[in-house]
């Protein structure tokens, strides 16, 4: 009798183990569930400001291609991020000139020979 009762203690404790488990299954889950809901939303609005990133930039390359004014931007390492059509013209560059530092152009350099600095500060003064 004494194993019987052994053996209904081992059998309730691996229902319990087993009911344990499965409630433990159902709500991790829920949670995996709640979180990749949480994901989706996530993911849905980075491919929404993407988008709008790249319509963004596209909107930037028309007003920068088709201004009646050059334009140039230069970063930190002096080297010319874009470049437009007109600014091309006006420096009568015959090569693209885009990822090459400024000052390898000479109207570039003479232009902005003592300024770089203070426009990369953002200062106002004119040229």
């Amino acid at each position: 009798m004494a194993g019987s009762a052994n053996h209904r203690g081992a059998f309730l404790a691996i229902i319990i183990l087993l009911l344990l488990g499965v409630r433990w299954n159902r709500q991790l889950k829920r949670e995996v569930d709640k979180k990749t809901r949480v994901l989706n939303r996530l993911n849905q609005s980075l491919q929404y400001q993407v988008e709008q990133t790249k319509n963004s930039t596209e909107f930037q390359r028309q007003i920068l291609n088709s201004s009646p004014r050059g334009i140039i931007t230069i970063n930190d390492n002096r080297e010319v991020t874009t470049i437009n059509p007109k600014a091309i013209h006006l420096l009568e560059a015959e090569e693209d000139i885009k990822g090459k530092r400024f000052e390898e152009h000479p109207l570039l350099k003479k232009l902005l020979e003592g300024k770089y600095a203070q426009v990369m500060k953002g200062r106002e003064d004119s040229f």
